[in-house]
């Protein structure tokens, strides 16, 4: 019996990022606004460094007030204690700190590293790139196929029915049209740039030198990479790599599903519940919850 906690990556962004980074707690808040600096409140969504040290900032917030919800006697007898984490590729700094290897101010701070060489490397071809969510229950069967024959690139594997192509829109609008030709649905994505694809490749190594001077502690309970798909072997390479690499989601939830013994819930962080929805597809056997509905029972 237990519970495993899924972190969210950079998906769709709140609007309310001040409330939500205030009401992670006063250190997170504090992390947030020391690496930052006090402008970091008036617009969190200026720049690739806030959004993402905001994000982490709430990811973790979120984590502890389910942590402390698991804790408490009826969910506990109930749920069983954390017996893994995982983050979607940004969420990964929270799935390591939620288990103990990063401190929170550590992970804010990486993520607004992360962030900022994401600001560093942009180049006016990001403009012409995107990423393109491709579902259908065949996809799997054709998509490397298809991705090879336009020139994209293959950016997340989130689920059976649900992929993500990534690079020049010229190229995914290609792969729509053939896509869609199939019987597929092809829904262009609001991002901002071609994430998880080579044009990603200076990011992941300016990130890797912010990497090599954090502090890695061992974890306390097992921490899936998405990279892999199996459990962290060597943080600074996995958390570098992704950056242009594939996001391996729907192997990961299977491999975790392996655990013996299995884990008998998971349970997504949000704010939203799409990783929630990946898993109630890729992992139909084990109860999904989202932490909404965990505050709400409780």
């Amino acid at each position: 019996m237990g519970v495993v906690l899924l972190c969210p990556g950079q998906g769709a962004l709140p609007r309310d990022l001040p409330e939500l980074i205030r009401a992670s707690g006063e250190d997170l808040a504090q992390a947030y606004a020391g690496r930052l600096g006090p402008d970091a409140w008036d617009d969190p969504l200026a720049d690739f460094a806030r959004q993402q040290a905001a994000l982490v900032t709430i990811g973790i917030g979120r984590g502890r007030r389910a942590q402390a919800l698991l804790s408490e006697p009826t969910l506990a007898a109930e749920h069983g204690p954390v017996v893994a984490t995982a983050g979607h590729s940004l969420g990964e700094l929270v799935a390591l700190t939620l288990a103990g290897v990063l401190e929170p101010a550590d992970a804010v701070r990486l993520a607004a590293d992360r962030g900022a060489a994401f600001q560093q490397h942009r180049l006016p071809v990001w403009d012409e790139a995107g990423m393109l969510a491709v579902r259908g229950p065949t996809v799997h069967d054709v998509i490397d196929d298809l991705l090879a024959r336009h020139g994209a690139e293959y950016g997340n594997d989130n689920a059976p029915d649900q992929v993500v192509a990534t690079g020049l829109r010229s190229a995914l609008d290609a792969v729509a049209v053939e896509a869609k030709s199939m019987g597929l649905r092809a829904v262009a994505l609001e991002t901002t740039g071609p994430t998880h694809s080579s044009f990603m490749q200076p990011v992941g190594e300016t990130f890797r030198g912010d990497l090599q001077g954090a502090t890695f502690a061992s974890p306390a309970v097992p921490v899936y990479s998405g990279y892999s798909a199996a459990q962290f072997t060597d943080y600074v390479d996995e958390l570098a790599s992704i950056v242009a690499g594939r996001v391996r989601w729907r192997e990961t939830l299977v491999a975790i599903a392996g655990q013996d013994p299995a884990p008998t819930i998971f349970l997504d962080i949000g704010p939203g519940k799409v990783l929630a929805n990946l898993a109630r597809k890729t992992v139909p056997d084990i109860p999904v919850m989202n932490l909404d509905d965990l505050e709400a029972a409780a």
